[in-house]
């Protein structure tokens, strides 16, 4: 089977999605000859495997940048998507998305949506009243009209289908967690290399520096603990959202925790998997997520995650995690309870960490649930696998 996956952006600096994109080409890898193809606007993308197809189309400058609007998109998506069987599109709010539905119903391919948890909840209530109105001016008249007859919705937790069903009126929806390849994250942690310009003890934080992953409940929470309490976290992401940053650092200048937050930028690879299992717990106090692809990967390096139910992953205590309350008292609770973990208390939760991933997010449960989708939604469409 040929899966053609379209998103507005497939570099590193995309962070979460374009992680969640590459994982997704390797959880369909068990299809009968499968085949992948990416369909990007940028100049950048992650490395992918052999069996993986990359097709960059260059942004345009000013305000259609914005929207991440290709005059060559139209013409790399006309080839590609007579030529596969399911069209995946990642996202909702941008020109590729938006051309990816229109000519996926124009050649009668079945389609796949993952909004990534872009609607309802705390991220649709976010900006005021205008920013909303805008967003369901948008949704009506763009959006919407663009859905074809042959496709499903894919979401990542029971969370994000609660908020989304409103949009997608009779659509069928079905349920499955980004995955992660915890033995490729064993293997490459397992090959550490030098950890000695890290602190002895500290905590980490992984993924764009945004509203909506709470950071700034993180320096909140640290500004309430007494100095004794206080463990240094590493924020390790790049800085999406500048004005957001600024406050950040200006309130980490405030409650003076300039020896205790620090900012790392986005780092990759191994270099990210080292400091991920050197940390004693990821912190990730996220306002909303689909399944964090950061937790996923933290707790494949033996690290627990300390999160809240809006991470998709309600029972991740059973990993050795802890679940938090958004706000920064409860996260402070936390904090400073782990001053008092002991070595083997931090082992045992390790363990139960790598287990608990190993089990429900693997490559190999999910994949079996990813090649089912892929087999349904051509199914709906009463259509024939390509050949090749």
């Amino acid at each position: 089977m040929k899966i053609l996956h379209v998103t507005e952006d497939f570099s590193p600096e995309n962070a979460g999605m374009t992680t969640a994109v590459l994982q997704m080409t390797k959880l369909g890898a068990g299809l009968p000859g499968a085949s992948f193809v990416v369909v990007a606007v940028g100049s950048r993308a992650v490395p992918v495997s052999d069996e993986v197809r990359v097709r960059l189309c260059p942004n345009s400058s000013g305000v259609l940048g914005g929207w991440r609007y290709s005059p060559d998109l139209e013409d790399v998506l006309r080839e590609e998507i007579p030529n596969n069987d399911v069209v995946h599109i990642h996202g909702l709010w941008m020109y590729p998305q938006w051309k990816a539905l229109r000519l996926a119903a124009e050649y009668e391919k079945p389609v796949i949506i993952t909004p990534h948890n872009m609607l309802g909840g705390w991220v649709w209530e976010q900006g005021g009243f205008l920013k909303k109105l805008k967003k369901s001016l948008y949704w009506s008249l763009v959006v919407s009209p663009a859905l074809g007859r042959h496709g499903l919705v894919h979401v990542l937790s029971e969370i994000e289908a609660k908020n989304a069903r409103p949009f997608f009126g009779s659509m069928p929806f079905y349920v499955a967690p980004n995955g992660v390849d915890v033995n490729g994250v064993v293997s490459a942690h397992s090959a550490l290399g030098d950890t000695q310009d890290l602190p002895e003890r500290f905590l980490a934080f992984l993924g764009r520096l945004h509203p909506v992953k709470g950071v700034e409940l993180i320096v909140e929470a640290m500004g309430l603990l007494s100095v004794h309490e206080r463990i240094p976290v590493l924020l390790i992401g790049p800085e999406e959202s500048e004005q957001y940053v600024l406050q950040l650092k200006s309130l980490v200048k405030e409650l003076g925790l300039e020896d205790f937050i620090r900012f790392i930028g986005p780092v990759f690879g191994n270099r990210k998997y080292e400091i991920l299992g050197k940390a004693i717990a990821l912190v990730a106090p996220s306002h909303s997520e689909g399944i964090s692809m950061a937790a996923l990967e933290a707790m494949s390096c033996s690290t627990p995650v300390i999160t809240t139910l809006a991470s998709g992953i309600d029972d991740i205590e059973k990993g050795g995690g802890v679940l938090v309350d958004t706000n920064p008292a409860s996260l402070a609770k936390v904090l400073a309870q782990i001053v008092s973990w002991t070595e083997s208390d931090i082992l045992e939760r390790r363990s139960r960490a790598l287990e608990f991933v190993r089990r429900g997010f693997d490559v190999a449960p999910v994949g079996r649930r990813y090649s089912e989708m892929y087999k349904h939604a051509l199914e709906m469409s009463c259509a024939k696998p390509s050949e090749g």
